[in-house]
């Protein structure tokens, strides 16, 4: 009996069918993945993070808000959705956005042509309308953020102007915050004596719930205000402007207010403003704090030392309390007592023991050994009068005094490495009896700057142009020895 040989075409044509069949099913299956991925992409962000500061996400402080939602909100943003494709940082701000309705089913994003849509238009008529800004909406409230608001600028060597970073996320859930809680902080940045001014810092007070406006400290009526800020003056307060702060602080009887105070550098005497610090408990002194100690310093600079917290009633919120606290260009001062009659003083920060203080006066030639007094030197306190109520309660109110100025400048109030921003925001808010709202960093693209000192820079050369390729060719030499006599 004869066997059959197979015929090479049928072999053939079956491995065409089952190629063309494989095919099929990848295609099929590729189809389905990307159908799923896009239902996937509606409900939950797929999109992973790699960035060092995750700028590219909203944050644990974030999520947690977002989880006490119990009434819809919409995210309203006056552009086109394509139009945040147009640089890094709008599409970090767009994908910021996507954000809010994936972590909570209470928010609703929108991109609303307002120009093509007159009935919005309408509904926002006392609202001046631009293109970028984002309106929260929630019930009948409504919280408008520009959208030249949502970054942190910066100029380079020639001058121009550069996003340094992105505070997307800070001024959304701030926004959000403040529409679920209602009520705000209202602070006054006083003028009328040459103050200085610190825009990052009023602005990261407006971002966490406190409605800040600037008043003339001799024209304008303090009373209605729970927070004055005082921005080292350069010309003395007159008298009848230390009443008016008295008479705020006082708040006929019913206390409950606080005053923030800073000193700086270049200030004259002050005879007026000193001598009512001094009837709280604090005297005022010449010249400016430095650092002998090089990582007790920001960046190796004597005049930028770091303070050490002294009371753990505001450190104990921090997300980290090992991240320093910067006070720049700082007057020391003296505590004249701790408690007198119904006042107490209490240290809430303070510059070390290796610290120094060189006088206004001093020259070029000044060295640390000539400093005019040695740590530990006060850096930030908090002056309390107290009275007991008619109904036996304690009523309060607050004089915090600091050293230094610069301390709520842009480079510590957005410095994500520093403590600043968070601190003060904590410390204000407990003392105006509000919940403590959710202080979030802004977020750079760009790398990180290293800081360190001249010897580990030199360390650091010695082992990569040296130890290491000496030791690559040891070893190369070894591995060639044993192969060449083995």
């Amino acid at each position: 009996m004869e066997l059959r040989k197979a015929r090479p075409g049928n072999k053939t044509l079956h491995l065409d069918l089952l190629l063309a069949g494989i095919i099929l099913l990848l295609t099929i299956s590729l189809i389905l993945i990307n159908s799923i991925a896009l239902i996937l992409s509606n409900r939950h962000q797929l999109q992973v993070d790699l960035t060092a500061n995750l700028a590219y996400r909203i944050g644990e402080e974030t999520e947690t808000l977002l989880s006490d939602l119990n009434e819809p909100l919409v995210i309203n943003v006056l552009a086109d959705r394509e139009r945040f494709r147009d640089s890094s940082y709008l599409t970090q701000m767009l994908r910021i956005l996507e954000q809010y309705p994936a972590a909570s089913p209470q928010i609703t994003l929108r991109f609303v042509d307002y120009l093509a849509d007159p009935t919005f238009a309408a509904a926002h008529s006392n609202l001046v309308l631009q293109e970028g800004d984002v309106l929260i909406t929630r019930s009948q409230s409504v919280q408008q953020l520009k959208l030249e608001n949502m970054f942190n600028y910066g100029y380079n060597a020639a001058g121009q102007q550069y996003i340094q970073s992105s505070r997307v996320e800070e001024a959304v859930t701030a926004a959000i915050y403040s529409l679920q809680h209602g009520s705000q902080i209202s602070a006054a940045v006083l003028s009328g004596s040459r103050n200085a001014d610190v825009p990052a810092f009023t602005a990261l007070l407006r971002d966490n719930n406190f409605d800040v406006t600037t008043a003339n400290i001799t024209t304008d009526e303090l009373s209605s205000y729970d927070l004055l800020i005082l921005l080292s003056p350069q010309i003395d307060i007159s008298a009848d402007a230390i009443n008016k702060l008295e008479n705020f602080l006082f708040n006929s009887g019913k206390f409950g207010k606080t005053l923030l105070y800073t000193a700086n550098v270049d200030q004259p005497k002050l005879p007026n403003l000193e001598t009512f610090l001094t009837e709280w408990g604090v005297q005022i002194d010449d010249g400016a704090v430095f650092e002998t100690v090089g990582y007790r310093t920001y960046q190796m600079q004597p005049y930028l030392p770091i303070a050490l917290y002294e009371d753990g009633k505001y450190t104990d919120g921090l997300r980290d309390e090992t991240m320093p606290l910067m006070m720049p260009l700082a007057r020391p001062f003296t505590i004249l007592f701790n408690t007198r009659d119904r006042q107490s003083v209490t240290p809430l920060l303070s510059f070390s023991s290796t610290a120094g203080v060189r006088p206004s006066d001093a020259g070029e030639d000044f060295k640390a050994d000539d400093s005019v007094r040695s740590g530990p030197i006060p850096a930030l306190v908090l002056a309390v009068r107290s009275e007991t109520g008619a109904d036996q309660s304690q009523l309060s109110s607050n004089l915090i005094i600091s050293g230094s100025t610069a301390m709520l400048d842009t480079a510590a109030i957005e410095n994500s490495g520093l403590n600043n921003a968070e601190y003060m925001v904590n410390l204000l808010s407990d003392l105006a009896g509000k919940e403590n709202p959710v202080v979030i960093q802004p977020k750079t693209l760009g790398g990180k700057a290293l800081a360190i000192t001249t010897t580990e820079i030199r360390t650091l050369g010695v082992i990569l142009v040296g130890v290491i390729p000496a030791a690559i060719l040891l070893i190369g030499f070894a591995i060639w020895l044993n192969r060449r006599f083995k």
